[in-house]
């Protein structure tokens, strides 16, 4: 059975003051910033050549944003910018070079359907689904037990707690066979 899959992406944001040096963040350059959208890539370039997309901005206060390639990897363009220019313009002015330290962390969950679907046709209640799979689990624990006394079936029986009469019953109900190497 295909496994079912959720994915999640967390976005941590942290926003400071350009300062300079090296950039392994993603900036956001103001359109009156002291530097041009292309100045700063290539400082960016020439620190980490390419490393970074520049992705302009139609904002009155944003000229755009210079961003890793590789978050955008993780995270579609379509997804990410829309949220960091948000985030930003609350704290930004025209005249700012903002650096955010962007954390993307993907987070995947799958779930596994272990009952069987053949097992669950024609059954409808949840004590018909019980029953099926507290069968399951006797038929492992006699199979486990019976390799481990070496298909003896006194000692697998007394190690189980059952009478040897009761272990024949269901390793025949079961159709329990000893496996040939």
């Amino acid at each position: 059975m295909v496994p079912k899959q959720e994915r999640k992406v967390e976005l941590r944001l942290r926003f400071a003051e350009f300062k300079g040096g090296p950039v392994q963040k993603t900036l956001v350059v103001g359109k009156k910033a002291p530097i041009t959208l292309k100045d700063a890539k290539k400082m960016t370039d020439s620190i980490l050549p390419n490393h970074y997309q520049i992705i302009p901005v139609k904002d009155d206060i944003i000229a755009g944003l210079i961003i890793r390639k590789a978050a955008l990897k993780m995270i579609s363009e379509k997804a990410l910018i829309p949220i960091l220019i948000e985030e930003a313009k609350k704290i930004m002015v025209p005249e700012n070079i903002i650096e955010i330290d962007l954390d993307v962390s993907l987070a995947i969950r799958r779930i596994i359907d272990l009952t069987e679907k053949a097992e669950l046709k024609g059954k409808t209640t949840l004590k018909e689904m019980s029953k099926s799979a507290k069968e399951r689990a006797e038929k492992e624990m006699i199979i486990q037990a019976l390799e481990k006394a070496n298909w003896n079936k006194a000692k697998a029986a007394r190690q189980l707690g059952i009478d040897y009469k009761t272990l024949y019953y269901k390793i025949k109900n079961y159709g329990i066979k000893k496996q040939k190497n």
